[in-house]
């Protein structure tokens, strides 16, 4: 009887010929006994300085195990535990197990990337349509990481500040920009999906976070524009408060003489600011007066512009991010 199933691992390449233009890797695939030292090859000419191995594991993406600079700098990746390198020879950089075991049995990929055409992503995010959230009571925020050369980059959502997994959903690797060019820029993208209720929270705030590996301060860097160095690059949301009304009603009978002014004074945490362009004019702090007429048009989106001010009868609140937003008939309108 042979040796039981876990007394093997099992190592599988992408192909034994090059896997991206010129990149070699072998063997395609091998199958060996645990506690054995194993050697994977991987070797272009294209002489470029920057080289990679990664595994994926089976409905993962990517994972870098080590990656190389140029010759004899070498750095560890995410998972370099029970692997070693050399890069002793600008086009090679064989990838060595030094006691393999059964967890070690993965698809193994090598990459070679040119430094001149680092650059680190533009991040941004969107946030959910109202259309969703009317619809399901869900609000899905989107992160968009685009124009960023080689693949490697690693996204998370943080939330009030601390890091958060629940709810989302990010693509297993980033995908060429232009699929018919090898060196062309990668994007990634990811969904945060959250209640209505908690985006509605305007107290709430979302930052997606793209750490990127580029080069480090020691690198040398000839080019006359900035230098990608590693970084993480962050873009952000706050959670926007529905845009409603309370209502009430307040009725003062058979005064005289005539006329009087009504007011309704509502209670804050935050000052208010009086909107108009660029949401320029005094803070009101706690208290406001506020007149709300019987029927009042919907609330805008956006705190209200110059020129395109409602008649004066439409004074109303309108929240947005904080501190909170009163939109109303501005004097220079």
């Amino acid at each position: 009887m042979g040796p039981p199933l876990l007394g093997w691992v099992l190592l599988c390449l992408l192909g034994a010929g090059p896997v991206e233009a010129n990149v070699t890797q072998s063997p395609s695939h091998r199958i060996a006994e645990t506690k054995k030292t194993l050697t994977m090859t991987c070797s272009q000419n294209m002489d470029h300085d920057a080289m990679y191995w990664y595994r994926q594991d089976p409905g993962l993406g990517p994972k870098l195990i080590y990656f190389s600079r140029n010759v004899d700098l070498v750095e560890k990746g995410d998972i370099p535990d029970g692997y070693n390198v050399s890069r002793k020879e600008k086009p090679n950089f064989p990838l060595i197990l030094e006691s393999a075991s059964a967890n070690q049995t993965s698809l193994y990929l090598c990459a070679s990337k040119d430094l001149q055409q680092v650059r680190p992503p533009k991040v941004a995010v969107f946030e959910p349509s109202e259309a969703e959230i009317s619809r399901t009571q869900k609000a899905t925020l989107v992160c968009l990481a685009t124009g960023f050369y080689p693949d490697h980059v690693e996204l998370s959502w943080w939330v009030n500040g601390k890091q958060v997994q629940s709810g989302v959903s990010t693509d297993l690797q980033p995908y060429r920009e232009d699929p018919s060019r090898n060196d062309s820029s990668y994007c990634l993208s990811s969904r945060l999906r959250v209640t209505a209720a908690f985006w509605h929270n305007p107290r709430n705030h979302f930052r997606c976070q793209v750490q990127f590996y580029g080069l480090t301060e020691d690198d040398e860097w000839e080019y006359n524009w900035t230098k990608p160095i590693t970084q993480n690059i962050s873009a952000e949301a706050w959670g926007k408060a529905d845009c409603g009304f309370s209502s009430g009603k307040c009725s003062s009978p058979a005064f005289s003489p005539s006329p009087v002014t009504l007011a309704l004074e509502a209670e804050t945490e935050e000052p208010m600011d009086h909107a108009g362009e660029q949401g320029r004019g005094a803070k009101i702090p706690g208290k406001h007066a506020q007149w709300d007429p019987p029927t009042c048009p919907s609330c805008p989106q956006r705190p209200i512009s110059k020129g395109s001010c409602p008649p004066p009868s439409s004074m109303r609140s309108c929240w947005g991010r904080p501190p909170c937003t009163l939109c109303w008939s501005a004097p220079w309108c």
